[in-house]
């Protein structure tokens, strides 16, 4: 059994979760043709060598060409199914973007079916979770634990104007977790 802890006291973002999995042995050449399974043309993987506070890591950027769309969770259910990836990421995956929507849609006070994802519905988020996913599988990784997520504070611009950080999203997501 492999175990993977994150140690998460800058936060967790897509990109970060990307880089602590190529730092802990996937290639990022392997990552790029992994994801050539969702058959997405509008993205390019990015990564290099950064150091922070003294500390060296790897920094992935998902770079998306263009002007993709925002997606409704139909839209991204679609993209992962006809996909090739194999069915058990497909179920990880689906899985995950279908919280993301409940959670947004209790929010908006929307039925899931009308939530428009807007940032997490885009090109990015698709690529860090499959990416999170297909490394993890990768990496014979079965079991995953994180520490406590800091929630910092402030506000963001977001799709629907100035928004406190942590973003509502987010506290639903965390809702139940140790903060």
């Amino acid at each position: 059994m492999k175990i993977l802890h994150f140690d998460v006291i800058g936060g967790a973002s897509g990109d970060m979760i990307l880089g602590a999995l190529v730092d802990s042995g996937l290639p990022v050449d392997v990552l790029r043709t992994l994801l050539e399974q969702l058959q997405l043309n509008e993205f390019e993987i990015n990564s290099q060598k950064v150091t922070k506070n003294g500390f060296s890591a790897t920094k992935v950027n998902v770079a998306v060409q263009g002007d993709p769309p925002e997606r409704h969770l139909k839209d991204i259910r679609e993209i992962i199914q006809r996909s090739k990836l194999q069915v058990e990421i497909q179920d990880k995956s689906l899985a995950i973007f279908q919280r993301i929507a409940e959670v947004e849609a209790a929010i908006h006070h929307q039925p899931v079916a009308e939530v428009h994802l807007h940032e997490l519905g885009g090109t990015d988020t698709i690529i860090d979770i499959t990416g999170a996913l297909l490394a993890l599988d990768y990496l014979g990784i079965t079991s995953v634990s994180s520490s406590p997520l800091p929630l910092g504070k402030g506000f963001i611009k977001g799709a629907h104007g100035e928004i406190p950080l942590p973003a509502p999203a987010t506290v639903g997501l965390l809702k139940g977790l140790p903060v």
